[in-house]
């Protein structure tokens, strides 16, 4: 006859196990919502009065958009006020699947970022030749703008001139002329020697820029490029209402947004105006959607190894 204690004790060891079972399961059930990510939105507004202790909020916001961006985490939202940002956006770090890390124009609101500098303190270059303006800057410029309207270059883009399969596509800055001697009105040059960047204006009416300042022109070079890009192979970022133009690629051949990982989406964006392209990269499941791509150097949209992209 079984020992009826024997029984007892595996019901209790049964009933031991099913409770801790049980409890374990309730445990993880009552666990995940503690560890679940809480999406938060980053706000940014350039005009914002300079805080230590900004951390992002609408009442403190960051005055940059790399702050925000290197603060947002998986599932974030950055939501940006209006202005122009004279910044490189580069994301350290992206989302994750069904959690992307949104960078977007605050709803309602214009949202320029660009990669041109305002370039200020010319000097004529000679009292004989007041229709030439000059300046000092450190390396040449994707391009030159007076009051958003582009110069033509004269002599060679100093990498793709060099490269004969190359500079054929390039052609928003596609030369005229060889240096100095050839410029007309409208164009301008950069001697890399001496580091100078020569202006000649395409209005008769306009011969130096300090001239007048109540008519004084806004001359921008473009000097940063990629605008937006990123650490290879991270993914689920979503950019959404930005305008983004003025790009250089003059060191290599990127776009103005420059995104290399899978779930990419680009929505309602405005590229315009790179020396190169306006969207590149690669990955898989990229969704490009009711964007403006238009006046870039050489292509709109470029894409390698790209899959079941929309």
């Amino acid at each position: 006859v079984p020992d009826p204690t024997l029984f007892r004790s595996m019901r209790t060891i049964l009933r031991t196990r099913v409770a801790a079972w049980i409890v374990g399961w309730v445990g993880i059930v009552l666990f995940v919502p503690v560890c679940a990510v809480h999406a938060a939105t980053f706000y940014v507004d350039q005009h914002a009065p300079a805080a230590q202790q900004a951390d992002g909020s609408a009442a403190q916001p960051f005055r940059t958009i790399q702050e925000a961006v290197d603060r947002a985490q998986a599932g974030d939202t950055v939501l940006v006020r209006a202005g122009t940002y004279r910044e490189t956006v580069y994301f350290e770090h992206g989302g994750a699947p069904g959690q992307p890390l949104t960078l977007a124009a605050y709803p309602g609101e214009q949202v320029v970022i660009s990669g041109a500098d305002v370039l200020n303190g010319w000097q004529p270059k000679s009292k004989d030749e007041r229709w030439l303006w000059t300046k000092k800057i450190p390396s040449a410029p994707g391009g030159v703008f007076v009051d958003g309207k582009p110069l033509q270059l004269v002599g060679g883009d100093p990498v793709y001139s060099k490269i004969s399969s190359l500079a054929k596509y390039h052609t928003l800055l596609q030369p005229m002329g060889k240096g100095l001697k050839d410029m007309v009105p409208g164009t301008f040059y950069y001697d890399s020697a001496d580091k100078t960047l020569y202006l000649w204006m395409a209005s008769s009416k306009r011969c130096w820029p300090e001239q007048d300042a109540a008519d004084k022109p806004k001359i921008e070079a473009a000097m940063r490029g990629p605008v937006i890009w990123g650490k290879p192979n991270i993914s689920d970022i979503c950019l959404r209402n930005l305008t983004v133009r003025y790009g250089t690629s003059l060191h290599q051949q990127w776009s103005l947004v420059q995104l290399r990982g899978n779930r990419m989406t680009v929505d309602h964006c405005t590229l315009e105006w790179g020396d190169y392209g306006g969207l590149g990269g690669y990955g898989d499941h990229w969704l490009v959607r009711d964007n403006t791509i238009r006046n870039n150097g050489a292509l709109g949209i470029g894409a390698n190894h790209l899959h079941e992209g929309l």
